[in-house]
């Protein structure tokens, strides 16, 4: 989880926006079922990151999706695209090598939105981080390892966090029927 804390959460949303990913499992089989896939799923997400030069500012995995919002790190010059391609690679390469299944497609659809306004994306934020507690996993978001919420409680303004993660969520509309 270290490779996560190069930077702070952003307070405000940067000039060039952010962006929200989802992306689904083919089927919605539970291919990343356990902490050690779940494991996979992570340093993936933070190989693209890393890879791609966008910064991640909220993320939730699961056993057949995933969420994440990334922001441009400054003179990025590459699309949000990318980080999610190269996560799709990584996680599949990996997986179909953990599992001896060769050539195995692994995801089925990626949904994107650009987040322009501060407003939408401090609402997605909170969306993002609260989602392992909207799918009954636990009752605090900081308690779901697979989750930036700890992270963003540990190192952004205690204010801060009150705000985003009491914002309102219900109209935010996030691809989310897993």
């Amino acid at each position: 989880m270290n490779v996560f804390l190069k930077h702070e959460p952003v307070k405000r949303l940067p000039q060039e926006g952010a962006c929200l990913v989802t992306v689904a499992v083919r089927d919605k089989q539970p291919l990343f079922q356990g902490p050690e896939r779940l494991a996979i799923l992570q340093d993936s997400l933070a190989a693209a990151s890393d890879e791609t030069g966008w910064n991640l500012q909220a993320w939730a995995l699961f056993a057949n999706h995933v969420h994440f919002i990334v922001t441009a790190r400054e003179h990025v010059g590459r699309e949000p695209d990318d980080v999610e391609s190269a996560f799709q690679a990584t996680s599949t390469e990996v997986l179909n090598r953990h599992d001896g299944a060769r050539g195995r497609s692994v995801w089925f659809r990626c949904w994107r939105t650009r987040l322009t306004f501060e407003s939408s994306y401090l609402a997605r934020v909170s969306y993002v981080h609260n989602n392992p507690v909207r799918h009954g996993l636990v009752e605090r978001a900081r308690d779901y390892p697979w989750c930036s919420a700890a992270w963003f409680e540990d190192n952004a303004p205690a204010l801060f966090v009150r705000k985003v993660m009491n914002l309102r969520t219900d109209r935010v509309h996030v691809v989310d029927d897993f």
